[in-house]
């Protein structure tokens, strides 16, 4: 509201200075009008009072301008951040599921490389090239056994079939001898000893037999 006391075309001419500095500012001004206008008056203690109101006003404005484009571009960097944090999550879980996936490759052909090693022991002249893990299992069973083995068989009761060939397999001889005690070949001091002993008693028992008849 304009003071009733205000110099006539001050407020215009309050309002004109703003305008000019603020496109001025906004560089929609050239500098030759804004410098060639006319001094601004203010003749009065109210013409100056309500300048400065303006120039507050202004000032405020600005603040506020300056306060919602800080917000808004704190807001955007917030959100590029967001974004940013969700695609390295995105690329930290691919990696993962890419690294299980060449483990459990690595685990499956490890698993698979035993299994063949194993077949070869048990029925080397089986063609295991096109045959799954399973289907392996399954012909070297019905190949020892007979197709009786495992017609109408589940697959639990052929691994089980598959995995007793495969520990008698993979058996040491060495260790199976262990296992199953070692059979003394040579007899020890205290042995050979009493067997000597025994021998000459018969032998002499058997010598006063002859004398006798």
């Amino acid at each position: 509201m304009v003071h009733k006391t205000l110099t006539p075309g001050v407020a215009d001419s309050v309002a004109k200075f703003i305008q000019q500095t603020r496109d001025k500012a906004a560089g929609e001004a050239s500098a030759s009008p804004f410098n060639e206008a006319n001094p601004l008056q203010l003749p009065t203690t109210a013409d100056v009072e309500h300048f400065v109101q303006a120039m507050e006003a202004e000032a405020a404005r600005i603040d506020a301008e300056a306060n919602e484009l800080r917000t808004r571009r704190l807001a955007e960097i917030a959100e590029k951040d967001a974004q940013i944090a969700a695609l390295n999550r995105d690329i930290e879980a691919a990696t993962a599921r890419h690294n299980e996936q060449e483990a459990e490759v690595a685990r499956r052909a490890t698993l698979r490389s035993k299994l063949i090693e194993t077949v070869k022991k048990i029925a080397p002249k089986i063609d295991t090239g096109n045959l799954s893990e399973d289907a392996i299992r399954r012909a070297v069973v019905q190949g020892r056994f007979g197709a009786d083995a495992v017609a109408g068989r589940t697959q639990a009761y052929i691994d089980c079939r598959f995995d007793f060939l495969a520990d008698e397999a993979n058996v040491d001889p060495f260790a199976a001898v262990v296992r199953d005690g070692l059979a003394p070949t040579v007899q020890d001091g205290r042995s050979a000893a009493d067997k000597a002993y025994a021998d000459m008693v018969a032998n002499l028992n058997n010598r006063w037999r002859d004398t006798t008849h």
